[in-house]
């Protein structure tokens, strides 16, 4: 698993170095499905929205940059009030495979990328987190609690 998605994101990295200014975006799904999730964020009715959000299966980031693209409805923060996001991944490569491209809006929400197993116990006490998300990468664990 982690070996497929370093690869990946090597070559992803390599075509973006490669490319010139028409280089394709193959990201769009990941993209399309992220802002769908992080748009529901702002109809859950929350007073203080979720200042402390863990990311499984973070990726390059694109829920960050999501969260980042706008405020709060009510409050601080990025989108769903977040004002802090862990992004786990088991693939160093794939979580820090863009943080060369700057994140918008990212003094919205702060980040902390941690390369660590999804399949092992998550390296923190419960309760520690607001919000627990994942997007198009759950597939990859081979055994869920």
């Amino acid at each position: 698993k982690v070996l497929q998605r370093d690869g990946a994101a090597r070559a992803s990295k390599g075509w973006r170095e490669l490319a010139e200014d028409d280089a394709v975006e193959y990201d769009y799904f990941r993209h399309e499905i992220g802002k769908r999730l992080i748009d529901r964020l702002d109809d859950i009715k929350r007073d203080d929205g979720f200042p402390l959000a863990l990311e499984v299966g973070a990726g390059s980031g694109i829920l960050h940059r999501l969260i980042c693209s706008d405020d709060a409805i009510d409050g601080e923060g990025g989108i769903g009030g977040i004002r802090k996001l862990v992004q786990l991944d088991s693939s160093d490569l794939m979580l820090h495979r863009d943080e060369d491209i700057p994140v918008e809006g990212s003094e919205r929400c702060g980040t902390f990328r941690l390369n660590a197993d999804e399949e092992d116990k998550l390296p923190f006490p419960d309760g520690t987190f607001d919000l627990v998300i994942s997007s198009l990468s759950l597939h990859w664990v081979n055994e869920l609690p």
